[in-house]
Protein backbone atom coordinates (compact mmCIF):
# COMPACT_ATOMS: atom_id res chain seq x y z
CA UNK A 1 0.00 0.00 0.00
CA UNK A 2 2.53 2.62 -1.14
CA UNK A 3 1.50 6.17 -2.01
CA UNK A 4 -2.14 6.05 -0.96
CA UNK A 5 -4.31 9.15 -1.32
CA UNK A 6 -6.81 7.69 1.17
CA UNK A 7 -4.32 7.45 4.06
CA UNK A 8 -1.62 9.92 5.09
CA UNK A 9 1.12 8.15 7.04
CA UNK A 10 2.90 11.36 8.16
CA UNK A 11 6.12 9.95 6.71
CA UNK A 12 6.15 7.14 9.28
CA UNK A 13 5.14 4.14 7.16
CA UNK A 14 3.87 1.27 9.30
CA UNK A 15 4.76 3.18 12.48
CA UNK A 16 2.01 5.68 11.66
CA UNK A 17 -0.63 3.25 12.97
CA UNK A 18 0.74 3.39 16.53
CA UNK A 19 1.33 7.16 16.16
CA UNK A 20 -2.33 7.86 15.37
CA UNK A 21 -3.48 5.31 17.94
CA UNK A 22 -1.54 7.16 20.66
CA UNK A 23 -3.29 10.40 19.69
CA UNK A 24 -6.68 8.71 19.99
CA UNK A 25 -5.80 7.15 23.33
CA UNK A 26 -4.67 10.54 24.62
CA UNK A 27 -8.02 12.04 23.62
CA UNK A 28 -9.93 9.10 25.13
CA UNK A 29 -8.36 9.79 28.54
CA UNK A 30 -9.98 13.23 28.57
CA UNK A 31 -13.44 11.95 27.63
CA UNK A 32 -16.26 10.79 29.89
CA UNK A 33 -18.98 10.08 27.32
CA UNK A 34 -19.51 8.50 23.92
CA UNK A 35 -17.78 10.69 21.33
CA UNK A 36 -18.48 10.84 17.61
CA UNK A 37 -16.32 12.75 15.15
CA UNK A 38 -17.26 12.99 11.50
CA UNK A 39 -15.53 13.94 8.28
CA UNK A 40 -17.10 15.62 5.24
CA UNK A 41 -19.68 13.63 3.31
CA UNK A 42 -18.34 14.78 -0.09
CA UNK A 43 -15.08 16.28 -1.40
CA UNK A 44 -14.85 20.07 -1.62
CA UNK A 45 -16.96 21.37 -4.47
CA UNK A 46 -18.35 17.93 -5.27
CA UNK A 47 -21.94 19.13 -5.11
CA UNK A 48 -21.16 21.72 -7.79
CA UNK A 49 -20.82 19.55 -10.88
CA UNK A 50 -18.64 21.94 -12.89
CA UNK A 51 -16.19 22.64 -10.05
CA UNK A 52 -12.86 20.77 -10.07
CA UNK A 53 -10.34 20.88 -7.22
CA UNK A 54 -6.72 19.81 -7.50
CA UNK A 55 -6.34 19.44 -3.76
CA UNK A 56 -6.22 15.78 -2.73
CA UNK A 57 -6.35 16.49 1.01
CA UNK A 58 -10.08 16.80 1.66
CA UNK A 59 -10.40 15.29 5.13
CA UNK A 60 -11.34 17.33 8.18
CA UNK A 61 -8.12 18.35 10.03
CA UNK A 62 -9.21 16.73 13.31
CA UNK A 63 -10.12 13.42 11.66
CA UNK A 64 -6.84 13.48 9.76
CA UNK A 65 -4.96 14.22 12.99
CA UNK A 66 -6.55 11.26 14.80
CA UNK A 67 -6.77 8.66 12.02
CA UNK A 68 -4.69 9.60 8.98
CA UNK A 69 -7.68 8.63 6.85
CA UNK A 70 -8.16 10.99 3.92
CA UNK A 71 -11.59 9.87 2.75
CA UNK A 72 -15.04 11.37 2.81
CA UNK A 73 -17.97 9.64 4.56
CA UNK A 74 -15.77 8.57 7.46
CA UNK A 75 -16.53 8.84 11.17
CA UNK A 76 -14.71 8.01 14.39
CA UNK A 77 -16.42 6.36 17.37
CA UNK A 78 -14.67 6.78 20.73
CA UNK A 79 -16.25 5.29 23.84
CA UNK A 80 -14.25 5.56 27.10
CA UNK A 81 -16.66 3.25 28.94
CA UNK A 82 -15.81 0.16 26.86
CA UNK A 83 -12.31 -1.27 26.64
CA UNK A 84 -12.87 -3.92 23.96
CA UNK A 85 -14.31 -1.60 21.33
CA UNK A 86 -13.34 1.83 22.61
CA UNK A 87 -12.53 2.99 19.07
CA UNK A 88 -14.32 2.14 15.83
CA UNK A 89 -13.86 3.62 12.38
CA UNK A 90 -16.96 4.04 10.24
CA UNK A 91 -16.45 3.91 6.48
CA UNK A 92 -18.68 3.55 3.42
CA UNK A 93 -19.22 0.20 1.76
CA UNK A 94 -16.41 -0.91 -0.54
CA UNK A 95 -17.12 0.40 -4.04
CA UNK A 96 -15.14 -1.08 -6.93
CA UNK A 97 -16.71 1.33 -9.44
CA UNK A 98 -15.54 4.33 -7.42
CA UNK A 99 -12.06 2.81 -7.12
CA UNK A 100 -11.87 2.49 -10.92
CA UNK A 101 -12.02 6.28 -11.17
CA UNK A 102 -10.57 7.46 -7.85
CA UNK A 103 -8.02 4.77 -7.03
CA UNK A 104 -7.86 2.54 -3.96
CA UNK A 105 -10.41 3.36 -1.26
CA UNK A 106 -10.92 2.00 2.23
CA UNK A 107 -14.34 0.47 2.73
CA UNK A 108 -16.28 -2.10 4.75
CA UNK A 109 -17.73 -5.30 3.36
CA UNK A 110 -15.97 -8.64 3.28
CA UNK A 111 -13.05 -10.02 5.31
CA UNK A 112 -10.52 -8.78 2.76
CA UNK A 113 -11.82 -5.23 3.11
CA UNK A 114 -11.59 -5.45 6.92
CA UNK A 115 -8.02 -6.75 6.70
CA UNK A 116 -7.09 -3.84 4.43
CA UNK A 117 -8.49 -1.34 6.94
CA UNK A 118 -6.53 -2.96 9.79
CA UNK A 119 -3.30 -3.35 7.79
CA UNK A 120 -3.30 0.26 6.63
CA UNK A 121 -4.84 2.20 9.54
CA UNK A 122 -4.48 -0.10 12.55
CA UNK A 123 -8.20 -0.05 13.38
CA UNK A 124 -9.34 -3.46 14.62
CA UNK A 125 -13.04 -2.60 14.37
CA UNK A 126 -14.84 -0.98 11.46
CA UNK A 127 -18.51 -0.48 10.66
CA UNK A 128 -20.66 0.75 7.79
CA UNK A 129 -21.09 4.54 7.87
CA UNK A 130 -24.77 4.07 7.07
CA UNK A 131 -25.38 2.46 10.48
CA UNK A 132 -23.77 5.23 12.57
CA UNK A 133 -26.97 6.95 13.71
CA UNK A 134 -28.72 3.70 14.61
CA UNK A 135 -25.63 2.52 16.52
CA UNK A 136 -25.61 5.79 18.47
CA UNK A 137 -29.30 5.34 19.23
CA UNK A 138 -28.77 1.79 20.54
CA UNK A 139 -25.97 2.94 22.83
CA UNK A 140 -27.85 5.97 24.21
CA UNK A 141 -31.02 3.92 24.79
CA UNK A 142 -29.15 1.87 27.39
CA UNK A 143 -28.19 5.00 29.35
CA UNK A 144 -30.29 6.44 32.17
CA UNK A 145 -29.04 9.95 31.37
CA UNK A 146 -27.89 9.83 27.73
CA UNK A 147 -24.98 12.07 26.86
CA UNK A 148 -22.84 12.41 23.75
CA UNK A 149 -19.79 14.41 22.69
CA UNK A 150 -19.57 15.92 19.22
CA UNK A 151 -17.36 18.49 17.53
CA UNK A 152 -18.77 21.65 16.03
CA UNK A 153 -17.74 25.24 15.33
CA UNK A 154 -19.61 28.02 17.09
CA UNK A 155 -19.23 31.77 17.60
CA UNK A 156 -17.45 32.37 20.93
CA UNK A 157 -19.96 35.05 22.02
CA UNK A 158 -23.27 34.34 20.33
CA UNK A 159 -22.77 30.54 20.38
CA UNK A 160 -24.31 30.41 16.91
CA UNK A 161 -23.36 27.09 15.32
CA UNK A 162 -21.70 27.12 11.93
CA UNK A 163 -23.68 24.82 9.64
CA UNK A 164 -20.75 23.14 7.93
CA UNK A 165 -20.77 19.33 7.91
CA UNK A 166 -20.07 19.27 11.67
CA UNK A 167 -23.00 21.51 12.47
CA UNK A 168 -25.20 19.73 9.97
CA UNK A 169 -24.43 16.34 11.52
CA UNK A 170 -25.33 17.67 14.98
CA UNK A 171 -28.60 19.06 13.64
CA UNK A 172 -29.49 15.82 11.85
CA UNK A 173 -28.55 13.66 14.85
CA UNK A 174 -30.65 15.77 17.22
CA UNK A 175 -33.64 15.42 14.90
CA UNK A 176 -33.08 11.66 14.58
CA UNK A 177 -32.76 11.08 18.33
CA UNK A 178 -35.77 13.28 19.12
CA UNK A 179 -37.83 11.12 16.78
CA UNK A 180 -36.60 7.73 18.04
CA UNK A 181 -35.42 8.19 21.64
CA UNK A 182 -37.85 8.92 24.46
CA UNK A 183 -35.19 10.64 26.54
CA UNK A 184 -33.48 14.01 26.49
CA UNK A 185 -29.89 13.80 25.28
CA UNK A 186 -27.15 16.10 26.51
CA UNK A 187 -24.84 17.28 23.70
CA UNK A 188 -21.29 18.40 24.55
CA UNK A 189 -18.91 20.23 22.23
CA UNK A 190 -15.32 18.95 22.57
CA UNK A 191 -13.80 21.56 20.25
CA UNK A 192 -11.70 23.15 23.02
CA UNK A 193 -10.28 19.79 24.14
CA UNK A 194 -9.27 18.84 20.61
CA UNK A 195 -7.84 22.29 19.84
CA UNK A 196 -5.58 21.99 22.88
CA UNK A 197 -4.35 18.56 21.81
CA UNK A 198 -3.78 19.47 18.16
CA UNK A 199 -1.83 22.66 18.89
CA UNK A 200 0.78 20.80 20.95
CA UNK A 201 3.29 19.66 18.35
CA UNK A 202 4.97 16.31 19.00
CA UNK A 203 8.42 15.25 17.81
CA UNK A 204 7.02 13.91 14.54
CA UNK A 205 5.18 17.17 13.81
CA UNK A 206 8.33 19.21 14.46
CA UNK A 207 10.42 16.88 12.28
CA UNK A 208 7.89 17.14 9.42
CA UNK A 209 7.76 20.94 9.68
CA UNK A 210 11.55 21.17 9.51
CA UNK A 211 11.60 18.82 6.51
CA UNK A 212 8.85 20.84 4.82
CA UNK A 213 10.83 24.05 5.37
CA UNK A 214 13.95 22.49 3.85
CA UNK A 215 12.08 21.21 0.80
CA UNK A 216 10.25 24.51 0.33
CA UNK A 217 13.51 26.46 0.48
CA UNK A 218 15.10 24.16 -2.10
CA UNK A 219 12.08 24.49 -4.41
CA UNK A 220 11.99 28.28 -4.00
CA UNK A 221 15.68 28.67 -4.86
CA UNK A 222 15.18 26.59 -8.01
CA UNK A 223 12.11 28.68 -8.83
CA UNK A 224 14.01 31.97 -8.51
CA UNK A 225 16.49 30.85 -11.18
CA UNK A 226 13.62 30.42 -13.64
CA UNK A 227 11.59 33.47 -12.62
CA UNK A 228 13.21 35.95 -15.06
CA UNK A 229 11.98 33.89 -18.02
CA UNK A 230 8.33 33.87 -16.87
CA UNK A 231 5.80 35.81 -18.93
CA UNK A 232 2.98 35.91 -16.37
CA UNK A 233 1.91 34.87 -12.88
CA UNK A 234 0.28 31.57 -13.88
CA UNK A 235 3.50 30.40 -15.49
CA UNK A 236 5.46 31.35 -12.38
CA UNK A 237 2.99 29.51 -10.14
CA UNK A 238 3.21 26.41 -12.34
CA UNK A 239 7.01 26.40 -12.09
CA UNK A 240 6.88 26.77 -8.30
CA UNK A 241 4.36 23.92 -8.03
CA UNK A 242 6.55 21.78 -10.28
CA UNK A 243 9.61 22.34 -8.12
CA UNK A 244 7.61 21.56 -4.98
CA UNK A 245 6.24 18.38 -6.59
CA UNK A 246 9.81 17.17 -7.17
CA UNK A 247 10.36 17.18 -3.40
CA UNK A 248 7.46 14.90 -2.45
CA UNK A 249 4.63 12.86 -3.97
CA UNK A 250 2.25 14.60 -1.53
CA UNK A 251 0.51 17.66 -2.91
CA UNK A 252 0.87 21.14 -1.45
CA UNK A 253 -0.86 21.88 1.84
CA UNK A 254 -2.53 24.84 0.12
CA UNK A 255 -2.41 26.33 -3.39
CA UNK A 256 0.59 28.41 -4.41
CA UNK A 257 -0.15 32.11 -4.73
CA UNK A 258 1.99 34.14 -7.11
CA UNK A 259 1.02 37.81 -7.49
Amino acid sequence: YTYLDCYIDNGLGQKSKSHYSLRRQTLLKSLSALTILVGPSTPAGHDTIWYMSRNKIHQDPLMLFLTGINQTQSALWLNPSTKMTSEVIYLPKKNSKLEFWEGFQLGVGDKKSQNQITDITGFQYSENRDTLKSDILSTLEAMENPEINLFWHEHPKTKKIKLDFHGQFKKELQTYLTRHLQKKVKFNNIATITYDQRTQLDDIDIKNIKEANTKTAKAFKAFLKQLPSCNHENEAAAILDSELAKQSWYQNSFPSIVA
